[in-house]
């Protein structure tokens, strides 16, 4: 379907036709598996992985904190990072570009829960055997309450999201 490095697993769920995407020919690029990620599972310690933000290309406000930066960003546009608040993990990918196109479908898909939010990618070394990803999140929430009740109706319509805390 699209072109990514690594083959999806029977985990990932293909995107729905329920909603009729802008462009007909466009399809989504389906994230590559990190791993299995389930609700239970813990997040890999830290020492193990090498999380940094991916794009440079973003100008950056001089503000203090993911908060303040995403309040410079109009709805919908990437920032830097979303580290310090929570969000979403909507998918993780192999390549920046594949990344940037499944925000804009999944924003067009969502746009009754992704409408308000901004978007980060957030590139993590996951080892010599996976290699790097680059994760795809959206926020910022205020609680992870709020950020819950965003990922359970995703959930609920067949997509993947996993919450994410500061």
């Amino acid at each position: 379907m699209a072109t990514s490095e690594a083959a999806p697993t029977a985990s990932a769920p293909e995107p729905e036709a329920t909603t009729p995407a802008p462009e007909a020919h466009v399809s989504m690029p389906e994230p590559e598996p990190e791993s299995k990620i389930s609700a239970t599972k813990p997040e890999a310690p830290a020492a193990a992985l090498e999380v940094k933000n991916v794009e440079k290309a973003v100008p950056q406000a001089e503000t203090i904190g993911s908060e303040a930066a995403t309040m410079t960003a109009p709805a919908g546009e990437q920032v830097a990072s979303l580290t310090g608040s929570f969000r979403v993990r909507l998918a993780s990918y192999r390549k920046p570009p594949n990344a940037h196109k499944g925000w804009k479908i999944l924003a067009n898909k969502y746009v009754d829960l992704l409408g308000n939010l901004n978007y980060a990618l957030a590139e993590v070394d996951l080892g010599a055997e996976k290699g790097i990803y680059h994760r795809l999140e959206a926020g910022p929430f205020g609680s992870l309450a709020e950020a819950q009740v965003i990922c359970a109706e995703i959930k609920s319509r067949k997509d993947g999201c996993v919450t994410v805390k500061p």
